[in-house]
């Protein structure tokens, strides 16, 4: 009985809290770090091209569409595209999009929303998106 009302005492500030280990992947960019060389790379959010019929459009006036994490902001998501893409930026907007409820028959369910960045790109560069 002892050990199951123990779940529910606080914890001494002194004890570590331990965190779940998070899976590297390639698609993550965050806070510039400095190789040996002097380059820049980012690592920590993701950075996913978004193609739609829209997307498209804008992708022939210089305006790219990306899928980023929610907590990324307007420089970093900048730095991540001239260093992933070697172009240069002009412009970012940042757009979320909300959740949105959906429904299969008798089920109801949700489509998690998600952040959305729009790039402008100096005149003369483009993207090669796949």
């Amino acid at each position: 009985m002892v050990s199951i009302l123990s779940r529910f005492k606080k914890k001494d500030a002194s004890e570590p809290v331990r965190l779940a280990p998070r899976a590297p992947s390639d698609t993550n960019v965050s806070a510039p770090a400095v190789s040996k060389k002097g380059e820049r790379r980012l690592v920590g959010f993701e950075l996913l091209p978004h193609v739609t019929e829209k997307t498209t459009r804008g992708a022939d006036h210089g305006w790219y569409t990306f899928r980023v994490s929610n907590d990324a902001g307007k420089v970093a998501v900048k730095q991540a595209v001239e260093d992933r893409y070697r172009v240069h930026v002009d412009r970012v907007h940042i757009s979320p999009v909300r959740p949105r409820t959906v429904r299969i028959g008798r089920t109801m369910g949700t489509v998690p929303g998600f952040k959305k960045a729009s790039v402008k790109l100096r005149s003369g560069e483009s993207i090669e998106l796949t």
